[in-house]
């Protein structure tokens, strides 16, 4: 087991899978802003993470298991303050080794690897993982409660609701429909 920094000359070289022996192997990698940032056009700026691979090798075939946990830092989606949102998320997949190239798509839990360059690329399926893992909403624990809260934007928001919410109870067009429910 090791544990290394997930630098950019790593996630190109990949991890040689085929010098694996049989047996259990577990690698580290703490990732953090310059990571994401190693990915063009990345909607993920910041963050910080420990992922694992767990590999299993016997005879040519891979059980992996590929975990992060950490947080993201992205902008809450009510008062655009910068929080970190706690992330936790894990796959499971098959790495083989075959001497003929697959390009069957079907199953996205088995990845095929040609004996003459048996490296896996770790990097992509990370960021993947972690992008997948974040919610649709990201908000503070307790909005407006929270110190950190811009309570300007709050503000500003809650009236809009309010000014769309009379605006939608004066509408006449509506009516007929709202006798539909009755």
């Amino acid at each position: 087991m090791f544990k290394k920094a997930m630098t950019k000359a790593f996630a190109e070289d990949g991890i040689e899978i085929g010098k694996l022996t049989d047996g259990v192997h577990t690698l580290n990698w703490h990732l953090d802003a310059s990571f994401f940032k190693a990915f063009e056009g990345s909607l993920i700026e910041d963050g910080n993470f420990e992922a694992t691979l767990r590999l299993e090798r016997m005879e040519g075939v891979f059980r992996a298991n590929l975990g992060v946990k950490g947080a993201v830092v992205t902008p809450c989606d009510n008062c655009l303050e910068e929080i970190a949102v706690p992330l936790k998320s894990e796959l499971d997949f098959v790495i083989k080794l075959t001497g003929v190239p697959q390009e069957d798509d079907s199953d996205n839990e088995v990845f095929y690897i040609l004996d003459s360059d048996p490296r896996f690329f770790v990097s992509q399926h990370i960021y993947d993982l972690v992008y997948l893992g974040l919610p649709i909403r990201k908000t503070c624990e307790d909005p407006g409660n929270t110190p950190k809260c811009n309570l300007e934007v709050l503000k500003r928001l809650n009236t809009e609701e309010q000014i769309n919410d009379a605006e939608e109870g004066n509408d006449p067009r509506w009516d007929k429909l709202k006798d539909l429910f009755n």
